[in-house]
């Protein structure tokens, strides 16, 4: 759960989105050994990670640490799709 929160609070806190598309949409895909997680948002600018401090600044730390890869993509159209895969302990992502 707290790789989903923090990539849904990035977009939501820190996604610049052009008025009328300010919506956030989540995918899930399960497959062996784990579950890819999508947060996909109209901002086209990727994500940065930046030293933290007590105002903020962990959310793709915490990714990083929860997650067996993560990433940015482009969408079709307009915006970003920010993806990480969580694998049950013991397993890989194949």
């Amino acid at each position: 759960m707290a790789v989903l929160s923090e990539l849904v609070t990035n977009a939501v806190v820190h996604a610049q989105t052009p008025a009328g598309r300010e919506e956030i949409e989540t995918s899930f895909c399960r497959g062996a050994g784990g579950v890819r997680i999508a947060v996909d948002d109209a901002d086209e600018t990727p994500p940065t990670m930046r030293a933290h401090d007590d105002a903020g600044g962990r959310g793709l730390t915490l990714v990083k640490a929860y997650s067996a890869r993560w990433g940015v993509r482009t969408r079709r159209g307009i915006g970003k799709s920010v993806w990480a895969i969580v694998t049950a302990p013991g397993e890989r992502w194949l």
